[in-house]
């Protein structure tokens, strides 16, 4: 079956998955991790609109390549209904 989820929920999910395991996810990890389900273009847009939303939240870190660079998260109100999408479609 064919994954119904939006670009937008497709990177929150990928997102939500480095979150509960603990692990930073930055932009080009995002790219990269998401290059067989959309273009690049597609996931800087995704992820504005998921700022826009305010379902995803921002912050400069370094990352273990060294870089300050921006990580992602759930917010904590829409991480509930993230969770259910993760679980039932991204898995």
């Amino acid at each position: 079956m064919k994954n119904p989820l939006s670009n937008e929920f497709k990177i929150a999910c990928e997102i939500y998955k480095y979150q509960i395991s603990g692990k930073k996810i930055w932009t080009n990890k995002l790219i990269d991790n998401l290059s067989c389900h959309m273009a690049k273009s597609d996931v800087v847009a995704s992820l504005q609109t998921l700022l826009d939303w305010d379902i995803v939240h921002v912050d400069h870190q370094k990352t273990e390549r060294g870089l300050d660079e921006r990580v992602y998260y759930i917010n904590k109100l829409s991480e509930p209904r993230i969770k259910m999408l993760y679980d039932n479609w991204w898995k």
